[in-house]
C-alpha cells in the first residue's frame, strides 16, 4: 500500500512540518508482539536528519537500518520497565505535558495557531494530547529503567587510567582556557534578616517534630503561597533538576524524611520527600524568606566597588584582599578556579576576559546573586588533554562508556528475552 505521510511528528521535543514524502508502508522489525512499520522509522529519521532525506539511496538504507536497531532497542527497554512493573507517576506525567504543551504553543504563537496547524495535518486535539501523553509514559518508563540499573555505574581509577592510554589520541583538544582567581560579593541579607527566616523555619520544625502533619504547617507557614496552597508540595524532579543544596537534600533523604533548612536564592527551607521512585523525588517544602532589602543592596554594590578598586592598585596581594573587610567575612568568598574553558564562560563578559591579560583585573559581573571580581593569573591556548589536568573529565567519559557497554549487554540480553525480528 502506498501511503502519503505529511511529516508532522512529535518526539517530545517539537512538532517538524516538512515536505510530504511518499513511500511504501512496511513491516521493518518485529518486538515480542508489537512492530515497527517503515512509516514510524522513516518519519523519525527525517526529524533527525531535519525533514529531508539524502539523495544516496545506500546511505539512506544504512541510515533507516540504524533507526530501526535504535527503535528496537527503545522498545526492548520499554517491555524490560514494564515487566518489572515500574510504575508511571501521573503527577510526573502531568507536569512533563504541561510544561511540554506549553512550549508548543509558545513555539506557534499561540493556541489558536497551534490547534489550526494540527486540524490542516490531519491530527485532532484530543488525538494529539492522547499521543503526546502516550510518548510521556513511555519516556518516564524508560528513563526509570535505564536510571534503576545504570544511574550510578562506578569506574575505578585503574579504569581511569586504561581509558585514557586506549583512547587518549582520539579525545578532543582541550579549548583555549584562562586561569581566574575571584573575589566573590555575596548579595546576601543581613544576620538579622536570615536570623529572623530560620527561627520561623525552627518553629515549623518544632510543629512538625510535635506531630503536625507537614502540609498542614506549610499551608500556615510558608512563605511561597504557589505551594502554600498546595501543602507545600513543589513537584517531581530527576538528579540535577533542583539548585544545588535543594537537589543535594532532596536525594540525600530518604521517603517521608524531612530535612534543611537549606538556602536558595527564594530564601531557606524545609523539605520533604513525599515519593521516591524511578530515580525521581516528588518534594514538598516551607519557605521562609529572606530578603535583600534595598539599602543592603546598596551596600554590597558598594564594597564590590571597593574591592575592585583596591585590586586594580595592587593586583600582587588579591588573594588577600578578602582579609582587609573582616567585618563582611559571611558575604566575602575568595576563590581559585584554576584553569577555565573560554568556551564555558558566559557570553555577556566572555570578550571582556578574553581580551584581559596577565595580571589584568575585571569586574564587578554579577552572576545571578553574586558580584564577582576576577582576576587573570594565567592565560593558554588550545592543548592536548593529560590525565593529569583533564582526570575528571576523562573519568566522566570512562564512565559513560562503561555504562553503555552495559546498556548494550542489557539489550543483547533483552534480546534473547523477548522475540525480536530484523526485517530490513
Amino acid at each position: 500500500m502506498i501511503r502519503k505521510i505529511a511529516i508532522v511528528f512529535f518526539m517530545l521535543t517539537a512538532i517538524l512540518a516538512a515536505d510530504e514524502v511518499y513511500f511504501e508502508e512496511r513491516i521493518l522489525a518485529v518486538v515480542d508482539d508489537e512492530v515497527v512499520t517503515s512509516s514510524e522509522a522513516e518519519v523519525a529519521l527525517l526529524v533527525e536528519l531535519g525533514g529531508s532525506l539524502p539523495e544516496d539511496s545506500a546511505l539512506v538504507h544504512d541510515l533507516l537500518s540504524a533507526k530501526v536497531e535504535e527503535i528496537v532497542n527503545e522498545k526492548l527497554i520499554l517491555l524490560a520497565a514494564e515487566a518489572e512493573s515500574i510504575e508511571v507517576d501521573p503527577d510526573r506525567i502531568d507536569e512533563m505535558f504541561d510544561s511540554r504543551w506549553a512550549m508548543l504553543i509558545e513555539g506557534y504563537g499561540g493556541e489558536v495557531a497551534f490547534e489550526n496547524e494540527l486540524r490542516q495535518e490531519g491530527f485532532t486535539i484530543e488525538g494529539f494530547k492522547r499521543k503526546t501523553r502516550e510518548q510521556l509514559e513511555d519516556l518516564y518508563l524508560k528513563q526509570a529503567y535505564i536510571e534503576n540499573h545504570f544511574g550510578r555505574i562506578p569506574v575505578t581509577e585503574a579504569e581511569v587510567d586504561s581509558f585514557y592510554k586506549v583512547y587518549r589520541d582520539s579525545l578532543p583538544d582541550a579549548p583555549p582556557e584562562v586561569h581566574l582567581l575571584g573575589i566573590a560579593v555575596r548579595l546576601e541579607p543581613d544576620s538579622a534578616t536570615i536570623n529572623a527566616a530560620l527561627a520561623r523555619l525552627a518553629e515549623a520544625r518544632k510543629r512538625i517534630d510535635a506531630g503536625e502533619d507537614f502540609s498542614t504547617v506549610a499551608a500556615e507557614l510558608s512563605e511561597d503561597s504557589t505551594t502554600a496552597s498546595k501543602g507545600g508540595k513543589f513537584g517531581t524532579f530527576g538528579r540535577g533538576d533542583l539548585t544545588g543544596e535543594l537537589d543535594s537534600i532532596a536525594f540525600a533523604l530518604g521517603y517521608g524524611e524531612v530535612g534543611g533548612p537549606v538556602k536558595t536564592p527564594m530564601g531557606y527551607h524545609l523539605v520533604k520527600v513525599v515519593d521516591k521512585a524511578g530515580g525521581e523525588v516528588t518534594i514538598a517544602y516551607i519557605l521562609a524568606r529572606a530578603e535583600l532589602k534595598p539599602e543592603r543592596f546598596a551596600e554590597l554594590v558598594a564594597l564590590a566597588d571597593t574591592i575592585y578598586k583596591e585590586a586594580k592598585a595592587k593586583p600582587e596581594s588579591f588573594e588577600g584582599l578578602p582579609d582587609e573587610f573582616s567585618s563582611y567575612n559571611d558575604v566575602v568568598d575568595f576563590t581559585d578556579y584554576g584553569w577555565v574553558p573560554l568556551t564555558t564562560i558566559q557570553p555577556d563578559f566572555l570578550e571582556e576576559i578574553r581580551d584581559a591579560s596577565d595580571g589584568d583585573i575585571v569586574g564587578p559581573i554579577e552572576m545571578g546573586d553574586v558580584l564577582e571580581i576576577y582576576k587573570v593569573a594565567g592565560k593558554r591556548e588550545s592543548r592536548v588533554r593529560t590525565i593529569e589536568e583533564d582526570r575528571n573529565l576523562i573519568r566522566e567519559a570512562a564512565r559513560q562508556l562503561k555504562m553503555r557497554r552495559s546498556i548494550d549487554e542489557e539489550l543483547e540480553r533483552l534480546r534473547k528475552q523477548f522475540y525480536v525480528e530484523i526485517r530490513i
